[in-house]
């Protein structure tokens, strides 16, 4: 066997192949995939008010634990946006996150019913924080493999 054909032995003694696991996605792509299935669903224009915010903001969550290394899920949306605020050049990036949050939370937990704008411009500014969050790759000189550039780099 060569090392890509990998395999398990069973109880009874036969041997059984293993497919390698699918390398896991990038952050970025991983955000703007889910958002794109959430759009399509149309959640909000059925009347999904709290399914639709809940399903953005874990999106939201899940990608700026995997992008900022912190566990967002277990965060509330204030500490969500402190982290942001410390992590980001641009003030513009903070208030984007903080429309849909706050916005979420409103509806989430006030039960409020946003207007189908407010529903739409929640959606443009997940997908802008994301856009403008993701990792860039900076060119190598010597043509090795680009390396992530975060904001700590930039200091």
């Amino acid at each position: 066997l060569t090392g890509a054909d990998r395999v398990i032995r069973v109880a009874d003694g036969a041997l059984t192949p293993v497919k390698p696991a699918e390398p896991e996605l990038p952050p970025y792509e991983t955000a703007i995939r889910e958002l794109d299935s959430i759009k399509d669903q149309k959640l909000w224009q059925q009347g999904l008010n709290k399914e639709y915010y809940t399903q953005v903001t874990d999106t939201l969550r899940r990608y700026i634990s995997r992008r900022y290394g912190v566990n967002a899920m277990e965060k509330t949306s204030e500490e969500i946006l402190a982290i942001i605020e410390r992590e980001s050049d641009e003030h513009t990036v903070y208030d984007t996150l903080r429309q849909v949050l706050r916005l979420s939370d409103y509806v989430k937990f006030a039960k409020l019913h946003p207007l189908p704008d407010e529903n739409d411009e929640s959606m443009r500014n997940a997908y802008l924080f994301v856009n403008q969050t993701k990792r860039t790759e900076a060119p190598q000189p010597d043509g090795t493999a680009p390396e992530t550039v975060t904001k700590e780099d930039k200091k």
